[in-house]
């Protein structure tokens, strides 16, 4: 695994993760491609602009507050670099009350492609039962399994 990846890609969910529990879109939105696709178990979701990409986070940073989520941790497992401008990595999501789990913990992979000098995410693949975007709160099956990955343009479903 790439050192250097792996720490910018802890480096951008970090951001992310802190930005959800803030409520801040200001510091969330910058780090997205546009349209960006994200895959479940159930489907791809794709959010077509920045209007779509903020009801989604306000949405999901919501939910977090209902629920009394006091930590959104997601802890890089690995990470490569694909190209020079584009790494793969895979993370462990845990969503936390405490010390109480709100949903059980699950594997995620996100391709994060450097646009302008900004590793910005491109697409992400979820392993939860979601159907619909915003995800209130993830449904993680027992023992989830990464979906398959598809083709990672960003243009195009992961």
């Amino acid at each position: 695994m790439s050192e250097e990846a792996k720490e910018i890609y802890q480096r951008v969910i970090d951001i992310l993760s802190d930005a959800l529990m803030e409520g801040d879109f200001s510091k969330f939105g910058p780090y997205f491609t546009l349209p960006h696709v994200m895959q479940t178990l159930s489907g791809t979701l794709r959010m077509e602009d920045e209007d779509e990409l903020r009801r989604s986070f306000e949405g999901f940073s919501a939910s977090l507050k209902a629920h009394q989520a006091t930590h959104y941790i997601r802890l890089t497992d690995q990470a490569e670099f694909e190209t020079p401008d584009r790494i793969v990595g895979e993370h462990t999501s845990h969503i936390l009350r405490n010390a109480i789990y709100l949903a059980p913990a699950y594997p995620n992979r996100l391709v994060l492609d450097r646009v302008d000098g900004v590793w910005k995410v491109g697409n992400a693949l979820n392993a939860i039962g979601n159907t619909t975007w915003p995800v209130l709160l993830p449904k993680v099956p027992t023992n989830p399994k990464l979906p398959e990955r598809k083709d990672t343009n960003r243009n195009e479903d992961p």
